[in-house]
């Protein structure tokens, strides 16, 4: 997902990384899908300057908390 819309832009290769440590955090800590989403949305709101989208937000943060929790099983199984 691109938000922003920078994907195709090499010099903007790096743009989301100052988002994942604290996307990282919420899902350590146990954030659900709709905790998750509502910080993405305050990330797009506040530090991107985009209008709300509570839908596209869940939709992400859906596909994150999925990926975080099958890579976790995956990790504990012997």
């Amino acid at each position: 997902m691109d938000p922003i819309g920078v994907n195709d832009h090499p010099a903007a290769y790096f743009e989301y990384d100052g988002y994942l440590a604290g996307i990282a955090q919420h899902l350590r800590d146990g954030a659900s899908v709709d905790v998750l989403g509502k910080y993405l949305l305050g990330l797009g709101r506040d530090v991107m300057g985009m209008s709300p989208s509570p839908t596209f937000n869940h939709d992400a943060a859906l596909i994150i908390v999925r990926w975080y929790l099958a890579e976790a099983r995956h990790i504990q199984e012997p």
